[in-house]
């Protein structure tokens, strides 16, 4: 659990700074960046198997399948909150979304939190078990 929320925390963290760093440099209109999400999200998911791993040696599958998804939730999570609150207090982002996202017109700030959980939460869900075929190999050299 302690595994879960701290490389839920430094996900969340990395994401906020990339997101800071895209905006500062004017990339935030760039939606297809979102990518690089998925890779910071892979990146800790197994950085924080392959610790579990080497402190207990085989752990159980669905343990390894809980601390990934775990960690998305928590990184989805925030990251959702800081993004809702972002696009709450930058009304002219809010706006560049309402003209360039599909359906744009009936887009808030909290139905584009939401749309952000889901596509984190739902990339966690194919990361994590992405991931979990490789630790679940006996002969897996971490």
């Amino acid at each position: 659990m302690k595994l879960t929320f701290k490389y839920g925390i430094l996900t969340f963290l990395v994401l906020v700074i990339y997101f800071l760093i895209c905006h500062i440099a004017g990339l935030t209109s760039f939606l297809e960046l979102r990518f690089f999400n998925g890779l910071v999200l892979l990146v800790f998911v197994c950085v924080a198997l392959k610790k579990r791993y080497t402190v207990v040696p085989k752990p159980s599958y669905i343990e390894g399948i809980g601390i990934a998804l775990g960690i998305c939730a928590v990184a989805s999570i925030l990251f959702t909150v800081m993004v809702w609150l972002f696009l709450t207090n930058n009304e002219t982002f809010m706006n560049h979304l309402i003209i360039r996202a599909p359906f744009g017109k009936h887009l808030t700030p909290f139905l584009s939190a939401v749309a952000i959980f889901a596509e984190g939460f739902g990339s966690g869900v194919v990361i994590s078990f992405a991931a979990m075929q490789y630790f679940k190999k006996a002969g897996a050299k971490y």
